[in-house]
């Protein structure tokens, strides 16, 4: 009984562990998605170490208010793509690792 009762303790952790990975990687591709400039109207920035934040692009009157990125950023914007891209990759290999234990866990449990 003790292992059974070991085996949803685990279960519960790591359903949580699950949950947090999924609400991370919504947040990471929303970041991400800001990087793309899709008519959205909210300024994009990037901050380094908390301590600099560099603003990377503005509202342009022509073409409905939408972002677009200031001329000489792109570097800055590509590097950030980059890394939003490599964690949500991370995150997702995370996230099936994650469902893997949580099927040999339940196994164990049946």
């Amino acid at each position: 009984m003790s292992n059974i009762t070991s085996n949803i303790k685990k279960l519960n952790i790591a359903l949580e562990t699950l949950n947090a990975l999924e609400r991370s990687m919504t947040a990471l591709k929303h970041s991400r998605y800001a990087l793309d400039f899709n008519g959205h109207q909210k300024n994009v920035s990037v901050s380094i170490r908390d301590c600099v934040n560099i603003t990377v692009s503005y509202n342009d009157s022509q073409t409905g208010y939408s972002e677009r990125p200031i001329e000489g950023m792109e570097m800055i914007i590509l590097g950030a793509k980059k890394l939003y891209n490599q964690k949500i990759e991370y995150t997702k290999v995370k996230i099936l690792e994650c469902k893997l234990d949580i099927s040999k866990i339940a196994l164990n449990i049946s």
